[in-house]
């Protein structure tokens, strides 16, 4: 964790504290650790750093992630595929973006 990442993550609204969380939570993506502190409110925020407190860096499951949320597929049509056809490779997506996100 260099300042100048630190700097950068204070710059967009962060403590500190927060950024440091954000990016042990990240695993030191500070592209992500600066989407995670964004999107979340200061309450979500000082969730995070309470939780990073408690459980260290090991903790993967954020507040943004507790909450419930929707995904939503497009299948082309113009592939010309039967309905089955486009089952099989949009449930595998859907698993298989589940199973990166645990």
């Amino acid at each position: 964790m260099d300042a100048e990442t630190l700097s950068f993550l204070v710059g967009l609204g962060a403590s500190e504290e927060e950024a440091k969380a954000a990016l042990a939570h990240t695993q030191g993506n500070p592209h992500a650790a600066a989407d995670l502190l964004l999107g979340m409110t200061e309450t979500q925020r000082a969730d995070l750093v309470a939780r990073m407190r408690t459980h260290g860096a090991t903790s993967r499951t954020s507040p943004a992630e507790e909450e419930p949320c929707k995904m939503v597929l497009c299948v082309r049509q113009d592939l010309m595929m039967g309905v089955g056809e486009n089952v099989c490779p949009v449930c595998s997506c859907c698993g298989d973006a589940m199973r990166s996100d645990s």
